[in-house]
Parts: structure tokens; sequence; C-alpha cells
């Protein structure tokens, strides 16, 4: 540091050594990167702000750190920045090449879908609600008939049945078990 550097320099802190012209600079550099980055990304093909792999998490964050220094950085070109996302952009377009065309590398970089259901059954360590949190009418057993019609669920393997209203519940199909849960009773009191 140099010995005129004063600590909690407030005017330093927040408004910089820059002449106050810079701030027009930093919005016209914000929206040449900001423009140039909406541009590249359409060109990736991503749409969406669902799930995103590891490898779409990484473009995010190797992104934001391109883009960012070039808009408020007075010694840092824009071109610079230009530069730095292009390359990740390339980088990302092999990669995915490389690893749609190897199954192992691409089950590593990917990995593994989480089944919720499978098979019409909900598999038993994805259920939701706690046994706190179960209505005492969302719980039907052998014998009873439905208070309202619906898809129902074995209260132990989660496979899932349609039962009608007024009809008899028998056990489960898959288990024998004598206890189902009623999905749409589940539902209705999650959301309130």
């Amino acid at each position: 540091m140099d010995a005129g550097f004063e600590v909690f320099d407030y005017k330093r802190i927040f408004f910089g050594d820059a002449p106050i012209l810079f701030l027009a600079e930093i919005v016209f550099r914000t929206v040449i990167m900001y423009t140039y980055t909406i541009f590249l990304v359409r060109v990736l093909g991503k749409r969406g702000m669902g799930q995103f792999s590891g490898l779409e998490l990484a473009i995010i964050i190797c992104f934001g750190s391109a883009v960012g220094d070039p808009m408020i950085g007075a010694d840092i070109p824009i071109i610079h920045g230009v530069a730095g996302i292009t390359t990740v952009a390339f980088l990302q377009l092999g990669l995915e090449k490389v690893i749609n065309r190897n199954k192992k590398l691409e089950k590593l970089m990917e990995g593994e879908p989480r089944l919720i259901v499978d098979n019409g059954i909900i598999l038993p360590a994805m259920f939701i609600l706690s046994e706190s949190e179960i209505p005492e009418n969302a719980i039907s057993r052998c014998g009873e008939t439905c208070c309202s019609a619906g898809d129902c669920s074995c209260r132990n393997c989660g496979y899932t049945s349609y039962i009608k209203k007024g009809i008899p519940i028998a056990s489960c199909q898959k288990c024998g078990y004598e206890t189902w849960l009623n999905n749409t009773v589940c539902n209705a009191s999650s959301t309130k």
C-alpha cells in the first residue's frame, strides 16, 4: 500500500478515486457485457432456469466472473471480458459434445436422476410429509369406504392406485399392507 492510503476512507470506499463521469462509462460497459452475455446464452441454447447440471452451474459462475470485472473495472477493457466469456462458451460447447458421446463421463459429470415415482409406485424414501403433517382424514384402512375419490398410496410400499368414492378399500396389490394415504386430501391440506 502506498503511504497516502487511509483506512476507512468513506469517499474512496463508496465512490472510489475515479472521476464522477466514470459512472456513465460503467453503465455503458454493463449494457455491452449484458447484451453480449444474453446473446451467448441464446446461442448456447439455454432457454429456462430449471435444474442446472454441474456444467451449466460452472458456466454461470464463469460468466459472472468474466462479465462482472469489465463492467466496473476501469483498468479492464471490455474486449478482455468478451474474450473470457467467449472462451468459456466454446469450452462449454466442446465439453457437452465430449460428454454426450461418453456415457460414463456423462454419468460422472451430470449425475443420475432421483426417482420419486417408479411404475406408479411412490418410492418410500420420497415421502414428503411427516406423520404429524398427515391429516387424520387422509388415512384409510382396509375395509373402510373412501370418503373422496382420488389417488391413494400404500403407507408401506408407496404403490399408488385410484380409489373410487364409496367403494370398500382393499389391501395393497403389491405388498398386502392395509393402510392407504389419500393423496388428494394431503395435497389440499398442504396448500393451506
